[in-house]
């Protein structure tokens, strides 16, 4: 028996993967990891700080 949220994930259609960056790039924060810690973490820092780039 699989948890509800990964049947509902596997059901889903894949999305297409996002080009690699060309050049250099500013951010005030780079996230690594796109699990629930790395997810939570940009959500918060988008809500404290609006104005800041997350990549």
């Amino acid at each position: 028996m699989r948890p509800f949220w990964l049947e509902q994930a596997l059901q889903q259609q894949p999305s297409p993967a996002c080009p690699p960056l060309s050049g250099d790039t500013t951010c005030q924060v780079a996230i690594v990891g796109g699990g629930y810690t790395g997810l939570w973490t940009a959500i918060m820092l988008k809500e404290q700080n609006p104005g800041w780039t997350c990549c």
